[in-house]
């Protein structure tokens, strides 16, 4: 497991056992709030360039496979501001 992996996997473990979401700096000015009830993380930047296009979404995308979400949805809030990562059920 990666570093990125144990902290996101992390964040959501205390999510679900707080029951509220979780908030910490994965460094360089980006931040990550972890949600459980379904399990997403909400991302952005502090620091350095953050808008909607690929390089902020590849971020999003970098923290989905780390979890090993093989299914997941890249969503921009409509300020354009923070992109949520959701994970999506598969079929069973």
């Amino acid at each position: 497991m990666t570093k990125l992996a144990i902290t996101l996997d992390h964040l959501l473990k205390q999510a679900a056992q707080r029951g509220q979401p979780v908030q910490r700096s994965l460094g360089h000015g980006l931040q990550v709030r972890a949600a459980v009830n379904p399990r997403r993380l909400c991302l952005w930047r502090t620091e350095g360039v953050w808008e909607p296009g690929e390089a902020s979404e590849r971020e999003g995308r970098t923290c989905a496979k780390a979890l090993g979400w093989g299914s997941y949805r890249l969503t921009w809030s409509k300020s354009g501001r923070y992109l949520t990562v959701e994970e999506e059920g598969g079929l069973l």
